[in-house]
């Protein structure tokens, strides 16, 4: 989790210096989901899809089921990653506004 609002914050401190006017609470939210949703669909896409299910390299010993030969569990945890993403936009978005 620390990672998580880590990156979201350091987006955000970017985001507020690289704009002349003071962002508000919106602008922070936006900005916060728009790279938490960047960088969870890139996990979808690459690291799953890819990565995982269509190369299944062998260097990484992964078992021979379900999980890891299909996509359908992997949509349901980035369909459910979805409001966790929102909720630590959120409160990132609160800390900013007073931190920055």
């Amino acid at each position: 989790m620390g990672f998580l609002f880590g990156l979201l914050f350091l987006g955000n401190i970017h985001y507020a210096n690289s704009t002349p006017d003071n962002p508000g609470f919106f602008q922070f939210c936006l900005h916060s989901f728009g790279t938490f949703f960047i960088i969870h669909l890139y996990d979808l896409i690459i690291i799953d899809f890819l990565i995982v299910i269509k190369w299944h390299p062998g260097f990484l010993k992964l078992p021979d089921s379900e999980y890891y030969n299909t996509i359908q569990p992997h949509i349901i945890g980035f369909l459910r990653g979805i409001p966790i993403g929102m909720v630590a936009s959120i409160l990132v978005s609160i800390v900013s506004l007073f931190l920055l």
